[in-house]
């Protein structure tokens, strides 16, 4: 079982989770053709991924994860997911 848990965020939680996404990206992550996805730890939210999801196309956005959490497969598990 792996240590990292991914969850999609809904349209009404995404401000909650704002501060995983780049400044720029902000704006494209309130749209409805997007999907945020958040990883977690142990209920801590520890990076999210944001794609466009428009018509047949998954384009990934970004990708973040905290510093303290890089190279222990919180990416892996956020690329997975998507």
């Amino acid at each position: 079982m792996s240590r990292w848990e991914v969850t999609a965020v809904g349209q009404q939680d995404r401000a909650r989770y704002a501060s995983l996404v780049l400044p720029q990206w902000q704006e494209i992550a309130s749209e409805a053709e997007t999907e945020l996805l958040t990883v977690f730890e142990q209920g801590q939210a520890r990076g999210a991924l944001l794609a466009r999801t428009g018509g047949e196309q998954y384009e990934i956005v970004s990708l973040f994860v905290n510093e303290e959490n890089r190279r222990q497969g919180a990416g892996s598990a956020l690329m997975e997911a998507a």
